[in-house]
């Protein structure tokens, strides 16, 4: 759904939604709005992960146990209870 962003003489702004093309005005309340060259913010979808997710915080801990030689190799693997001590949990 396009978002489109508009301003009036006096600067005040406001975002509008469409189903199809914006149009270059809108009349809001007996006031004109003529759509903003450049809008104020920018969103760019990505897929980079939440790093405030528990399962990157996780991944984050494995990694750094990983890289101090900490991480057992040769497909052992750490238990619950030591994943929780290492946690704090």
């Amino acid at each position: 759904m396009p978002t489109a962003e508009y301003e009036n003489k006096a600067g005040k702004r406001l975002e509008r939604f469409f189903q199809k093309r914006a149009p270059d005005s809108v009349t809001v309340a007996g006031e004109k709005y003529r759509k903003c060259s450049v809008p104020s913010r920018i969103f760019v979808p990505s897929g980079a992960p939440n790093p405030n997710e528990m399962r990157e915080s996780v991944r984050r801990g494995y990694k750094k146990l990983e890289e101090k030689g900490k991480w057992r190799q040769g497909g052992k693997h750490y238990t619950k209870n030591q994943v929780k001590k290492i946690w704090g949990f």
